[in-house]
C-alpha cells in the first residue's frame, strides 16, 4: 500500500508538472496571426492587440507569413496556442490546406478564418473554424471571436483544475 501511494504521488507531481501553468490563476492568452500580405497582418495583429488590452487580458501573439511554417510551429508541441487567425488564400499552402494539416496531426486549436471573399467559408467550417471572416475586418466581429476563444481557455483550464483537485483528493 505505501508504494501504490507513493507511485501515485508521484504520478499526481508529473502530471502538475506537465500542465505547468494550466492550473494557474494567470491565464496568458497565446495568440497565432498567420497571413502572406505583411500589411494585412499588421493590422490583424494592430487590432487583437488593442481587444485584449481593452480587456485587459495578459496574451503574447505570434505572427507568421508563411502557412507552411506556422504549421510546423504549431505542432511542435513547443508551443501552446489558443487561437489562431489564418488568411484563407496565401501562396504556397491555403489557410484551409494548413487547417487540414493542424487537424490531421491532433491540433484542435480554434481557428479564425480571414479572407477578402466569402467563397471558402463552407471549406473553413469543414476544418471546424471558430469563425469566417471578410476582409477588411470589423472591430467587433474579431472582439467576439477573441472573447470567444478566450472564454473556451477558461473554460478548459477550470475543467482541468477541478479533475486534478479531485485527482489530489483521491489520493
Amino acid at each position: 500500500r505505501g508504494l501504490f501511494l507513493a507511485k501515485c504521488e508521484k504520478s499526481v507531481y508529473n502530471l502538475q508538472n506537465k500542465f505547468n501553468g494550466t492550473f494557474s490563476e494567470d491565464t496568458m492568452f497565446r495568440v497565432a496571426i498567420c497571413d502572406d500580405e505583411a500589411t494585412s497582418l499588421q493590422i490583424i495583429e494592430a487590432l487583437t492587440e488593442q481587444i485584449l488590452q481593452e480587456a485587459e487580458i495578459e496574451y503574447e501573439i505570434a505572427t507568421f507569413e508563411d502557412m507552411l511554417v506556422m504549421t510546423k510551429v504549431l505542432t511542435s508541441g513547443k508551443d501552446d496556442y489558443h487561437l489562431l487567425i489564418s488568411d484563407v488564400l496565401a501562396v504556397g499552402m491555403t489557410g484551409i490546406e494548413a487547417a487540414e494539416e493542424l487537424r490531421r496531426l491532433g491540433e484542435k486549436v480554434p481557428i479564425v478564418f480571414v479572407s477578402s471573399t466569402a467563397e471558402y467559408a463552407m471549406e473553413g467550417y469543414r476544418v471546424h473554424a471558430l469563425r469566417y471572416m471578410k476582409k477588411p475586418i470589423e472591430i467587433e466581429r474579431l472582439r467576439e471571436a477573441l472573447m470567444e476563444a478566450y472564454q473556451m481557455l477558461l473554460s478548459v483550464k477550470k475543467k482541468a483544475k477541478k479533475l486534478f483537485g479531485i485527482l489530489l483528493l483521491t489520493f
